[in-house]
């Protein structure tokens, strides 16, 4: 059975919205299926629908801009080609009543286009911000706290630094606090027990991308990390599902 054919059945029943997620005092885990989840094409129509069809909580798309137009792509976009807007994006997203979208920035200077067409279709409650984001432009009504910050817009050695101790992330936690950062979003290979102590001692949540095992995503959420990036949203529910199952048979 494909994808496409599974997100019809009904094993899937756990959904969990963004709205749902922070009531309950940010104690679960957010899910986020990355571009090109479960094998479907990257910042496409079909990745997109397959999603919401299947219930993830979040969809992670990236966001470039040419000829004036924001796109759905990775890398710089040399021409126009089948390149899905980010109008058709959203419109698409409106449909769900629940799933939330990270719009991972790939350029300077796209948060105000951005914000412009979640409230058009409603999405303002369920946008995410990451990538490249000026939090200068971050106005009402979007929520500072649905920023996912990448340290590396103000560490640009974050990745390379020999070690991430607290002398190192005190500027990181200092502007994070003094302009109501609430979440950072880092790559999972970098983040250990003292990193998650340090950064919620502060009062900051931490989203990781992208992991891809099943024991590690279930590793992050026993340490209260605040969101997980994966590319096997559908396939690591569907596990989370079964397993349930199993445990309420021998019950």
């Amino acid at each position: 059975m494909n994808l496409l054919q599974y997100i019809k059945t009904d094993i899937y029943k756990g959904r969990l919205c963004l709205k749902q997620l922070q009531r309950r005092g940010g104690t679960a885990m957010l899910l986020t299926a990355h571009s090109g989840s479960d094998g479907t094409p990257e910042n496409s129509l079909l990745f997109i629908e397959s999603m919401l069809a299947y219930g993830v909580s979040c969809i992670e798309v990236d966001v470039r801009k040419k000829d004036a137009i924001l796109y759905l792509n990775h890398d710089p976009i040399d021409k126009i080609d089948a390149h899905l807007t980010l109008d058709e994006a959203f419109a698409s997203v409106s449909k769900s009543s629940h799933t939330a979208i990270n719009c991972d920035l790939k350029e300077d200077g796209l948060e105000e286009e951005v914000m412009q067409y979640a409230e058009k279709y409603d999405l303002v409650d369920r946008l995410i911000l990451s990538g490249t984001v000026s939090i200068q432009k971050i106005k009402e009504p979007f929520k500072k706290d649905h920023v996912f910050f990448n340290p590396e817009n103000i560490l640009p050695d974050f990745y390379t630094h020999f070690t991430l101790d607290e002398a190192y992330l005190k500027p990181l936690v200092t502007y994070c606090q003094d302009n109501h950062i609430a979440v950072i979003n880092v790559n999972y290979r970098i983040v250990t027990e003292e990193f998650i102590r340090i950064m919620h001692r502060e009062g900051i949540k931490i989203s990781v991308w992208t992991v891809n095992k099943f024991e590690k995503i279930d590793q992050f959420k026993k340490w209260k990390i605040h969101n997980t990036t994966t590319r096997e949203a559908c396939a690591y529910m569907t596990h989370k599902n079964m397993r349930r199952s199993r445990v309420d048979r021998v019950k």
